[in-house]
């Protein structure tokens, strides 16, 4: 039953516009989070930043707890173009177990809700200026962040994101540089053309062909196979770009990023 499910949804991925996948996250992202807000345990409030930043971010904290200046930012995943709703079960697992393990007082959870790409908008570099802009907001705040994380395409910005910032502090320019970063599933490769696509062509629960539509839609704002021969130059280019494939930043540029706890 679970194999039919399985492929059953990879098809209607395959088939079905961005749309649904965006209306499908919308729905569960909106389940999780009414189930921890109205669960007794823990603190959501929503804070609009469109007029500082052009985005939104989602405070998750555990209640009954006497209050943290330490932070932890996360990015959700949903290929750029829609919000999988994982910086709530993130903050979920990382809260109960810091309650458990220790007596300091549990962070702040900043769940970043980025600008979405669409077929019509590209998003980069748009989020990654988002990414840093937040940071920066939040340590004038006062606030001591602890690291930046997040899963799949949240992952990858979250690297990116660090690449970013290099080139800001390398131009002189004033920017916080996390101490640690935290990638669930990152999104390296936008070519996708390492072995393990091939190998789990048929195994992964997101085909190829949705990857596709989201690349191109986080890079040129089009559908797939739309598009003239100047947008599909700039795709291609853009692939190649260490601030969306972080697989082809030079050595010096990884070698400078933080500690990174990677699970794939």
């Amino acid at each position: 039953m679970d194999k039919v499910l399985f492929f059953a949804i990879r098809n209607v991925l395959q088939f079905a516009s961005l749309n649904f996948a965006k209306q499908f996250c919308r729905l569960t992202r909106a389940l999780n989070y009414y189930r921890l807000k109205y669960g007794g345990k823990f603190l959501l409030q929503d804070e609009c930043l469109n007029d500082q930043i052009g985005c939104s971010v989602t405070w998750i904290e555990l209640s009954a707890e006497r209050k943290s200046d330490e932070v932890i930012v996360y990015l959700h995943g949903g290929g750029f173009t829609s919000r999988d709703g994982c910086e709530l079960m993130f903050a979920e697992s990382v809260l109960n177990v810091w309650a458990k393990c220790t007596d300091r007082a549990p962070p702040v959870i900043c769940g970043l809700q980025y600008s979405l790409a669409s077929t019509s908008i590209p998003g980069f570099p748009m989020q990654l200026d988002q990414v840093v802009k937040v940071q920066q907001l939040l340590v004038t705040r006062g606030y001591k962040i602890l690291a930046v994380g997040g899963d799949s395409a949240g992952a990858n910005l979250s690297i990116t994101s660090m690449l970013k910032q290099q080139q800001l502090i390398r131009s002189g320019m004033p920017c916080p540089y996390p101490p640690c970063g935290i990638l669930i599933s990152p999104a390296t490769d936008f070519h996708m053309t390492a072995g393990s696509f091939a190998r789990n062509a048929f195994r992964d629960f997101l085909n190829f062909f949705w990857m596709t539509k989201c690349r191109r839609a986080y890079l040129i704002g089009r559908h797939l196979g739309v598009g003239g021969d100047d947008k599909e130059c700039e795709f291609q280019t853009g692939m190649s770009n260490p601030l969306c494939s972080p697989l082809y930043a030079t050595s010096d540029q990884l070698a400078r990023l933080p500690p990174l706890l990677v699970i794939g």
